[in-house]
Parts: structure tokens; C-alpha cells; sequence
């Protein structure tokens, strides 16, 4: 999505290079040519703050090669500081820890999940405490009832309150985001009066909390289907295709780690739903809140 949204807003830089060209402009700066070059670059760039210019993108940032960077690999346990210096006007990249000598240098490429990691910088990392499976947004509402007549509602609080994306599974189950968009949308009539509730954590009913757990229950079935076929697809890929085998097994790499999240998210789903079925503290707290009466 934003690869496109980026390709509508340059096509004005691209029409005016028609002069300079024999061909059409469409032609030879085609949304196919325009990602390849994205991808391309995008792995050999950083982001810098630049004023707008006119006929260019209308992204406030603004990517800068740096190919030097390519030689500090991405470690996600280093912390460091990273930017243009307008007095140096040098790139600098600073570490909070000292490295000793002959030792790799390791920088981190910031707290991206391994999908990022792939698309804009060309691998996957063999273990990443930021791994998860996001949700597509159209999913939250797959498995609920069309008839509810409070969804519109439902989803434009959810928009209001910056709840509609970055939704994932992880390694410990589906994600405080995700848990409460879908406490909020799985409200009965008679709870709506009580959302806001819901956005600052609290339980409203024991119905809610299984209801919204059976849905994220189906969503992560889905998405693990999804991410099955995905894989035996690639698999098949592989054995057909010569050219490009490398890339597949990063690909295949990926599915696979995000399968394995899957699986560990219904396992802790089915975990608490079984502790639903035990009984609860006088607190009404959690199933998990670890209350001994």
C-alpha cells in the first residue's frame, strides 16, 4: 500500500521527465519498474528529514543512500542513536555500548517484526523478541454478525482511538491491541454504553471476554491455514524454479516462523479458555491474573 501511494504521488516527477525520454513516461516508469526500484533502494537507504519539494513525493521524509551501512549488521538487543548531523552534515550512528577490538560492530534497524525486516532490508532474523503475526484489519469483523447494528459505531471508536491496525499474535497470544479491539466490537447492546471501559483495560463481562476469545481463536485458526498453504506453495516453488531460490527460502523462512506463532497463540487462547470453565476470583479479575482464591 504505501508502495503504491508513493508511485501516485511521484507520477507528476515522472511526467516531467518526458522530454529526456523516447518512450512514454508510463511506460518506462511503470508501478512494476517503480517498486523494483523502491525494494532495491529501500534496503541501501535511510530516512532523512528534508523540506517538500515540488513535483516530488509528498512524504515529509525522504530517503538517503548510504550504502556504508551495509556493513553493520542488524542486532535487536543494541541500542543506538541514528541521524543526520546538521553541523558535522554526516550520517552519524552512535552506540550505547562499547565494542572491544576486532569484535563486529552491530547497529539495530529499530524494533521492526521480521516481515519488515524482510521488505526493507533483505532477510530475516533467526530470533527477534519483536516476531509477530499482524492481523489485516478486515479481519476483526469476519466472524462477527453482519446484523449488529452498533458496528459502524463500533468501528469508527476503534478508528478514533488508533485501534484499527497494528493488531498481532505473538509468541504469548494475541496482543493488547488486538484483545481489545475485539472485546470493543463483540460489546452486546445492552454493554455498548460501557466502551470506553474496555479501552482502559477493564473486564466488562465474562461473556465479552469468552466471545472475544473465540473470535481471536478463529482469526489465528485462519491466518494458520493461510500460512500453511503459503508454505507448500513456496515448497512447490522451490522444486519448480532454479532462479530465485535464495529469496523463496527467506520467504519460506518467514512463513514458517509465523506459523510456529500461531500455534503458540491457540495454544495460550485455548489455555485461558479452559480456565474460563474453573472458577474465578472474587475480583472478577483475568483468567491469568494469578489470584489464589
Amino acid at each position: 500500500m504505501r508502495v503504491r501511494e508513493l508511485f501516485t504521488s511521484s507520477r507528476g516527477c515522472f511526467s516531467s521527465l518526458q522530454p529526456l525520454l523516447s518512450a512514454a513516461a508510463k511506460s518506462v516508469f511503470s508501478y512494476r519498474a517503480f517498486r523494483w526500484a523502491w525494494c532495491t533502494v529501500n534496503t541501501r537507504a535511510v530516512y532523512m528529514a528534508r523540506g517538500r519539494r515540488q513535483g516530488l513525493s509528498a512524504e515529509p521524509d525522504t530517503c538517503a543512500l548510504a550504502p556504508f551501512l551495509d556493513l553493520l549488521n542488524h542486532s535487536p538487543a543494541v541500542q543506538v542513536d541514528a541521524a543526520f548531523n546538521e553541523e558535522s552534515r554526516c550520517y552519524e550512528v552512535r552506540t550505547g555500548s562499547g565494542c572491544r577490538r576486532h569484535q563486529e560492530v552491530f547497529i539495530c534497524y529499530g524494533a521492526h517484526d521480521s516481515r519488515r525486516l524482510l521488505l526493507e532490508y533483505g532477510f530475516v532474523p533467526r530470533a527477534s523478541p519483536h516476531a509477530c503475526v499482524p492481523v489485516p484489519p478486515d479481519m476483526l469483523v469476519k466472524y462477527l454478525p453482519s446484523a449488529d447494528k452498533q458496528m459502524n459505531k463500533k468501528i469508527a471508536i476503534l478508528k478514533d482511538h488508533d485501534l484499527i491496525e497494528n493488531l498481532t499474535f505473538g509468541w504469548d497470544g494475541p496482543s493488547w491491541r488486538l484483545l481489545t479491539a475485539l472485546r470493543l466490537l463483540c460489546l452486546e447492546p445492552a454493554e455498548f454504553l460501557c466502551w470506553k471501559k474496555v479501552l482502559l483495560g477493564e473486564i466488562v463481562s465474562d461473556v465479552n471476554e469468552k466471545k472475544s476469545l473465540d473470535i481471536a481463536q478463529k482469526i489465528c485458526c485462519y491466518l494458520t491455514e493461510e500460512a500453511s498453504a503459503m508454505l507448500q506453495k513456496v515448497s512447490h516453488m522451490k522444486e519448480k524454479e532454479m532462479a530465485g531460490t535464495h529469496q523463496l527460502t527467506l520467504v519460506e523462512t518467514l512463513w514458517t516462523e509465523e506459523l510456529k506463532i500461531l500455534r503458540a497463540s491457540a495454544e495460550t487462547m485455548s489455555s485461558v479458555q479452559r480456565l474460563f470453565a474453573s472458577p474465578r476470583c472474587p475480583a472478577r479479575c483475568h483468567p491469568l491474573c494469578g489470584c489464589d482464591t
